[in-house]
This record gives C-alpha cells, sequence and structure tokens, in this order.
C-alpha cells in the first residue's frame, strides 16, 4: 500500500513538475472533420509527461523500449488527452471533457481550444462519457459548479455504480482508485442537478450515435459510434494508450485496466473490426488530433493518421 501510495504521488509530481518547468511552443488546439452529415471537432485538453514503463509496468520492459525507440520515442514521452465534439445540427455532443486541473499545467486546455473552434460551454447539450477516470471526466466541473450548464452527461451503468460503491475512501483502495476519485467527484453536481442519463447495454443515444458497451478497461468502458450513411467514425476512448507499443502488440495492457485480460480481448476486437471495415477511428491518447485508420497485416496494426486537410475531408 505504501509503494502504490508513494508511485502515485510520483506520477501527479512528475506531471505538474513537467507542467510548470516547459512552456509549450506548441499547442494545436482543434481539428474539423466531416462524417457525412456531421461535423466533428477534435479539441485538445493538453498533454501529460509520464514514464512509458509506469503505465505499462506489467509488460516486457525491453520489448516496450524496444517498440518506442523504433517509433523515435523515449521511455518517457507525452501522451495527447483528446477531445471530440459532433455538431448534428440540432445538438452539440462532446466525448469526454479532459482533466480539467487534475494533470498539471500541461492540461485543461479544452474549453479554450473550443472556444478558438467556435463553440461556447454553454452550446454543449450533451456530453458522452467513455469512462469515469480523471483525464476524461475532471473537466466537467470546476470549484463553482458544472462547466457545461445546459449538458446532460450519458455514462455506461457500471461505471456509475463502480463509483458509487467507491464514493468514500477506504483503506483497501488501490492507486487507481486514490487517483480516479476526482473524476468522479466532477460527474456528482450533474448527479445532483438531475442531469445524467445512464445506459446498461449498447444502446442508441441519438439518431446515427450509438454507445457500444466495452468494458475492461473500466467496468462500463464504452466506444461510441458515429454514423450516416456509409460512413462512420468510433470513437475508442482508453482502448489505448500508447500507439507506438500496443498497435504492434495488443496484449499489453495498461496499468489502470480493471480487467486485463477483458481488456486485451476488447482491444483485438476493436483493432480488427476497424481494419476489416476501414472506418474512421478517434482515440483519446493518440497523438493529437487522434483521428485516423487501422490497417492489418499478420498479427501486426498499424495506425494511419488522417491526412491534414485546411477543408475538414477525410
Amino acid at each position: 500500500m505504501k509503494q502504490q501510495s508513494s508511485f502515485l504521488s510520483c506520477l501527479l509530481l512528475a506531471a505538474c513538475l513537467w507542467g510548470h518547468a516547459r512552456k509549450p511552443l506548441n499547442q494545436p488546439g482543434y481539428y474539423k472533420i466531416r462524417v457525412g452529415r456531421f461535423e466533428v471537432v477534435a479539441l485538445s485538453d493538453g498533454t501529460f509527461t509520464a514514464d512509458v514503463h509506469s503505465i505499462l509496468k506489467e509488460a516486457d520492459s525491453t520489448e516496450v523500449s524496444r517498440l518506442l525507440h523504433s517509433a523515435f520515442l523515449n521511455d518517457t514521452t507525452e501522451t495527447s488527452i483528446n477531445a471530440y465534439l459532433i455538431n448534428t445540427g440540432t445538438r452539440v455532443l462532446l466525448v469526454d471533457a479532459g482533466a480539467g486541473s487534475n494533470l498539471g499545467s500541461g492540461c485543461g486546455k479544452l474549453l479554450q481550444h473550443l472556444r478558438d473552434a467556435g463553440y461556447n460551454a454553454a452550446d454543449i447539450t450533451d456530453i458522452l462519457i467513455t469512462h469515469i477516470h480523471i483525464d476524461h471526466v475532471s473537466g466537467l466541473s470546476d470549484t463553482s459548479g458544472r462547466t457545461f450548464p445546459n449538458a446532460t452527461l450519458h455514462i455506461h451503468q457500471k461505471d456509475l455504480t463502480f463509483w458509487q460503491q467507491h464514493a468514500t475512501p477506504r483503506a483497501d483502495d488501490t492507486w487507481g482508485i486514490r487517483l480516479n476519485r476526482p473524476g468522479y467527484q466532477a460527474v456528482i453536481p450533474y448527479l445532483t442537478a438531475g442531469r445524467v442519463h445512464s445506459f446498461d447495454s449498447t444502446t442508441e443515444l441519438f439518431p446515427g450515435i450509438s454507445a457500444v458497451a466495452y468494458n475492461g478497461h473500466t467496468p462500463g468502458h464504452t466506444i461510441y459510434t458515429l454514423r450516416d450513411g456509409e460512413e462512420k467514425m468510433a470513437f475508442w476512448g482508453d482502448l489505448i494508450h500508447v500507439a507506438a507499443v500496443q498497435f504492434s502488440n495488443p496484449a499489453i495492457t495498461v496499468a489502470y485496466d480493471s480487467d486485463k485480460t477483458l481488456a486485451v480481448t476488447r482491444r483485438q476486437q476493436a483493432y480488427s473490426d476497424a481494419a476489416q471495415n476501414g472506418y474512421l477511428v478517434a482515440a483519446s491518447h493518440i497523438s493529437f488530433p487522434g483521428v485516423g485508420r487501422v490497417s492489418r497485416s499478420d498479427n501486426r496494426y498499424t495506425w494511419y493518421p488522417v491526412n491534414y486537410s485546411i477543408y475538414g475531408k477525410n
């Protein structure tokens, strides 16, 4: 328990110190793309820096380093935190809400980039939560209350149930629970206001927008799909954390997976389906804007970022 607490403290301290020590030179804020009739906007909440071995701590460290270095990355590297806006013409939705102030000064840029993209917090009608972890939901609230006053949250019931059972600190809490409890606290103002809609299975939430249960990373981890005719985009949440490693070896898990065996199964299912069908993927932790496609050769997968376009083509 003392080792877990020490690891948590070091991770948070490193994120904060890194954010304060380095003034960002580049800050890509938003990237717009069309999926059929829908406008999708990738929004950068920023980045945090961590030792990849601490995230993939159960993997073979030699293999992790080899895969990182083959992608010209160091063992300590920056990770994007991406959120996504969907404009249907009648509703304006977010997929996740970033880390807020909980992962150092390198994060918490979502609102700034939302405004840069031509939207305001009050415009958001719905927020689709992939799962309740601090880097996905902490931006929902601040000390003054709900950041998105007109929004309803959509969350899998299993994630809500898990955190309702762990809302109060206990002596046997894992470091993952202690780390992510502030994320649940950011959800509470919406629960109090009656602005949370839960679901317990795969379901269509709005025309063209569905929630698909992909539990494993958390009990209620969910991906969302956006469809218009033959065009599709899947919002993967935390199915993948370190692209340079986990596309080459999908069996490598992260320290935050609640069910590592199931998380691997879900990742392999998602990779296979995306490669077979060729649709767009939007991922929370692939380098911003985190949008691209997947191909497969034998048992290895390759990520192809979407071609940059000033016209929002895909």
